[in-house]
């Protein structure tokens, strides 16, 4: 795991910064200022399309028996994750198609750095402060987002200003599958180790 987290750190840190200069400097103003605000307010807006998928775990909240039960507990959070994943793939796709069909074929590296930092900074955000409340969950599902959101960097940068919506969501989709079935997995996992012996 320390293999791949090493490489993501250090495109973490770097993409908005290289990404940001280099696109300054060729006087893409809009595509910064743009990435910038999605940035800002991309916090309330994720937010906000997130609140559909709290209905899969509102049957839980009110019922202890319930939430103890995993036949109840694992479908309706797989349910939850899915739907936060369709709003992460909307909110990467989208940072990327509109980002790569708005800028010359001289801006191709800046606008995939440019693009993965705006893509996931809210994410990121979104899970460190889910972190400090001990929700581990959120830290896996920005985890799988940054390796979906490289995928799409990779495609992004060989179909530069011709990306295909539907082929972009495959190349997110395939790592973001893994994911639900590993968050599952620790949540059946906890679910047993609460259970008496």
């Amino acid at each position: 795991m320390a293999i791949v987290a090493i490489p993501i750190m250090i495109l973490n840190f770097l993409s908005g910064i290289v990404g940001g200069i280099w696109l300054g400097v060729l006087g893409y103003w809009y595509v910064i200022l743009i990435g910038l605000g999605l940035t800002v307010a991309g916090t309330f807006l994720v937010s906000l399309l997130l609140m559909p998928g709290m209905l899969f775990i509102a049957p839980m909240l009110g019922n202890e028996r319930l939430a103890q039960s995993k036949f109840a507990m694992i479908p309706l959070t797989f349910c939850s994750v899915f739907y936060t994943y369709c709003v992460m793939g909307i909110w990467a796709i989208g940072i990327y198609w509109y980002f790569a069909q708005n800028v010359g074929p001289n801006a191709v590296v800046p606008v995939v750095l440019w693009s993965y930092s705006t893509a996931t900074a809210v994410w990121s955000y979104m899970a460190q402060k889910e972190a400090q409340t001990g929700n581990d969950y959120s830290t896996l599902s920005a985890f799988f987002h940054q390796i979906g959101c490289i995928a799409l960097m990779i495609y992004t940068y060989n179909n530069f200003r011709d990306p295909n919506l539907s082929e972009m969501a495959v190349w997110f989709a395939i790592p973001m599958v893994i994911s639900p079935f590993v968050q599952v997995a620790f949540m059946a996992s906890m679910i047993k180790a609460r259970e008496p012996n």
